[in-house]
């Protein structure tokens, strides 16, 4: 009898494509750093930043309580950590990717967790900011968390102006703010609005007032950041939430 053959060699790993190995001489030569701390990742490509700024991300929305006009409102981390650092790379810089990651972020936390709804809009940049940037962030972040819940995305809100907020009181923001924004058309429908930032919740306010005037049944909120501390169990507690900072769905289903 013969003797067995010996196996045979495992084939060679297909070479790489040029696009691929430019990939990899940028990542030797640049490496992708975290977005919040300036250090190395430690992540693979696609998420949001380096274990250490990743890990006091929240898990759930944050509820924000309820400013005039809104049913509630919640926000998707704090603003100065890994999701403000995101956030305001994609409004001064135009940096896409950071927008979309934070977009990202958002719809996973929003799948599931949020106030049935009809429609996502968002609040709108003044024109001049839209063009300079060419890109607006807002749009892509409600684009996303309708993807997430299964709802149409639409603008509903026009915005004329663009005075500076930063700084501002809320009685300030509220008296700018007032004559800023315009409903389009007639939404008859729940809306859920989008934003960046809810710093004391009169741009959200603002454009409730004006959906709500216009004919939307009930708007909520979601903001990717918040500035501030989150309400504390007392707090909570005293507006009539779970622990987990939420209202109940049967509190929604009114």
């Amino acid at each position: 009898m013969l003797p067995p053959l010996p196996p045979l060699p495992p084939p060679p790993p297909p070479p790489l494509r040029a696009a691929e190995l430019l990939d990899h001489l940028l990542d030797l030569t640049f490496p992708d750093r975290c977005r919040g701390c300036g250090g190395l990742r430690a992540h693979p490509k696609g998420l949001l930043g380096c274990p250490a700024c990743e890990a006091p991300l929240p898990l759930l929305p944050l509820w924000r309580g309820a400013p005039d006009g809104l049913e509630g409102a919640w926000a998707c981390g704090p603003h100065d950590g890994l999701l403000g650092a995101l956030v305001r790379r994609g409004k001064m810089r135009a940096d896409i990717w950071a927008v979309e990651r934070v977009a990202a972020h958002m719809a996973r936390l929003a799948r599931g967790r949020l106030p049935p709804v009809d429609v996502v809009t968002w609040v709108p940049s003044p024109l001049w900011r839209q063009l300079r940037r060419s890109v607006e962030p807002t749009a892509l972040m409600a684009i996303a968390v309708a993807k997430a819940l299964g709802r149409p995305h639409r603008m509903l809100l026009d915005r004329s102006g663009g005075h500076k907020l930063a700084g501002k009181g809320i009685g300030d923001r509220r008296r700018l703010l007032r004559s800023q924004y315009r409903a389009r058309g007639f939404p008859q429908a729940r809306v859920l609005l989008i934003d960046d930032v809810m710093t004391t919740g009169a741009t959200l306010s603002a454009c409730a007032d004006e959906l709500l005037a216009a004919g939307a049944e009930r708007v909520w909120a979601l903001t990717a950041t918040h500035q501030g501390k989150a309400p504390d169990a007392l707090d909570v507690l005293i507006a009539g939430l779970p622990a987990g900072g939420a209202p109940d769905r049967a509190v929604w289903a009114r």
